[in-house]
């Protein structure tokens, strides 16, 4: 894990990624859902900026401000991020100016009502990098090691049962 990154560094790794999971991770009974966010804006004060679908309920019974975790991954890639800070519900057109203006249909989407804007003000971001993985294997090797999971896992279980009959029998 790697925090105190520069935050230049840090968008263009979320950039890379593309993906990320939101949670709302506040101790209200009525949470945000999670959600997959695919597009993820990032201001020059590193705040991160999406919308989400505009949940069921009226938007009045969610707080508007709340703990938040984004965890950033992509598959293939030898990294993730994980993000945490305050998450709030953006209804302020003067404040949400600056984002939306990087999109016309997401302009057209928050008017419609049909998605919220989100805004996560950071307190910490940390990158992981994953270890490489071994040498690609051939099938050969692959079905080798599986063959051999499934006699020793098979062998286990039956030691494991024996044991069990010879218990019960005492």
């Amino acid at each position: 894990m790697t925090t105190n990154l520069p935050i230049s560094f840090l968008q263009e790794k979320i950039q890379e990624l593309e993906t990320a999971l939101f949670f709302d991770d506040s101790e209200s009974l009525l949470k945000i859902p999670t959600h997959v966010i695919t597009k993820t804006e990032i201001d020059v004060e590193g705040q991160l900026w999406f919308v989400i679908p505009k949940p069921m309920q009226h938007l009045g019974a969610f707080n508007h401000e709340f703990h938040a975790k984004l965890d950033f991954f992509k598959k293939g890639k030898d990294f993730h991020i994980k993000v945490i800070g305050k998450a709030n519900i953006v209804t302020d057109s003067a404040e949400m100016g600056n984002f939306i203006a990087t999109s016309e249909e997401v302009a057209q989407r928050v008017e419609n009502g049909e998605v919220i804007v989100i805004k996560v003000t950071a307190s910490s971001m940390d990158f992981f990098e994953t270890p490489a993985r071994a040498a690609s294997q051939t099938w050969i090797e692959k079905g080798k090691i599986q063959f051999s999971n499934w006699f020793m896992n098979a062998h286990n279980g039956l030691i494991f049962r024996e044991n069990m009959k010879s218990s019960s029998h005492a």
